[in-house]
């Protein structure tokens, strides 16, 4: 099923979480590139996705997280990596956190990268599904990442349950990917950022 961000906001806003309560998988615009994701929570979806993507099963992926209270639930936040985050949320920035006992998502269990795009509707839709979303380039693995809807492959859309296309994305580019375990940059991106 694909639906026109633009034209049917409410109807994209509707059907996102109830796809993803159902486990299925979502195509959806971010400020970056396109993404690919479902419930972190569940391991068949992880499988999903990894067959999807054709990319090496252990590969970690991201997840996008409604705001920084979903992000302290689920992640260690330290004083430095919480200011650091409300400085840069939301935006173009993977920031990768320790994840709490007892809680994996996306198949890890001791970090996780994070995202908080500046994209109302993205934000909005982890909001009503109430959990954590993995968040992963909408293309097969090493190919290019998806700026524009219609540059996703057939083959992503035809085996995802909900495709939402949002036109070109605002920035064109993948995310900024910082660890602030370790404190460093990992990939330089869409974001400006230095460490103080």
């Amino acid at each position: 099923m694909i639906v026109d961000l633009e034209k049917e906001y409410p109807r994209a806003l509707a059907e996102g979480p109830a796809v993803l309560k159902k486990g299925g998988i979502i195509v959806f615009p971010t400020d970056t590139v396109y993404g690919l994701g479902g419930d972190a929570r569940s391991p068949e979806v992880l499988g999903k996705i990894y067959k999807i993507k054709e990319r090496e099963r252990g590969k970690p992926l991201a997840v996008v997280m409604s705001g920084l209270g979903m992000i302290r639930e689920w992640c260690e936040v330290y004083e430095e990596g919480g200011n650091i985050m409300r400085e840069h949320l939301p935006g173009p920035y993977t920031f990768i956190l320790k994840l709490k006992e007892g809680k994996p998502l996306a198949g890890q269990k001791d970090k996780i990268g994070v995202r908080i795009p500046n994209h109302f509707f993205l934000r909005r839709l982890v909001l009503e599904f109430g959990a954590p979303v993995i968040a992963t380039s909408a293309n097969i693995s090493g190919k290019k990442d998806p700026v524009r809807f219609s540059e996703v492959d057939a083959g992503i859309i035809a085996a995802a349950d909900l495709a939402i296309n949002g036109g070109e994305t605002a920035l064109r580019q993948p995310s900024t990917v910082v660890d602030l375990v370790e404190r460093r940059i990992l990939r330089k991106g869409a974001g400006e950022f230095e460490f103080k």
